[in-house]
């Protein structure tokens, strides 16, 4: 199973994506003035960067 999570703080957003405990993929960008627009960015860029991991295995 996948599991996502992000850490949206003043200074930097990070986002990180684990499959069975594993962690397959993580990104760190600046906060700025985005806010949710930010950790959404986050999220969809560690999601492109993970998107040749298998779901079986």
């Amino acid at each position: 199973m996948f599991y996502a999570g992000i850490d949206a703080g003043s200074f930097t957003t990070k986002a990180v994506v684990l499959h069975n405990e594993e962690l397959v993929g993580f990104i760190v960008m600046p906060t700025g003035t985005g806010g949710s627009g930010v950790a959404r960015r986050a999220l969809e860029e560690v999601l492109v960067l993970i998107s040749g991991v298998r779901t079986a295995r």
